[in-house]
């Protein structure tokens, strides 16, 4: 019997990077889905509860704070990991994670730390 695919949810606006992210994480061994503006990202986290999302804060829509936001309020969602990868940067870092995110990560990021995150924060 094999291990549980982990799936990851990445909420990024951008199109280049949702891909290349999702490649990246593909060929890592997880299962990943993309959402492109933060609404549907909300939406989609409920409906199919990932093991770890990574999400942008600069979201059409709906912003990273306001998904998290979102994700903690509703029960389904309220305990999923969520890593912040975006543009923005220290001068954020403390919002980002007083609104619920486990870490903030800056573009871009090596993949081999974001792997390490997922790895670490997936099997919690």
């Amino acid at each position: 019997m094999q291990p549980k695919q982990i799936r990851v949810l990445i909420i990024e606006d951008h199109v280049d990077s949702a891909q290349t992210m999702q490649v990246m994480l593909t060929v890592m061994g997880y299962h990943a889905d993309v959402a492109h503006d933060g609404l549907i990202g909300l939406h989609m986290a409920i409906a199919l509860l990932p093991d770890i999302i990574i999400c942008d804060i600069g979201l059409p829509e709906l912003d990273g704070y306001g998904v998290a936001a979102g994700l903690r309020a509703h029960k389904a969602t309220s305990t999923i990991p969520v890593i912040a990868v975006t543009a923005y940067g220290e001068e954020v870092r403390g919002t980002i994670l007083e609104s619920g995110f486990l870490m903030h990560f800056v573009k871009p990021v090596d993949p081999r730390v974001l792997q390490g995150a997922i790895s670490v924060y997936a099997a919690s």
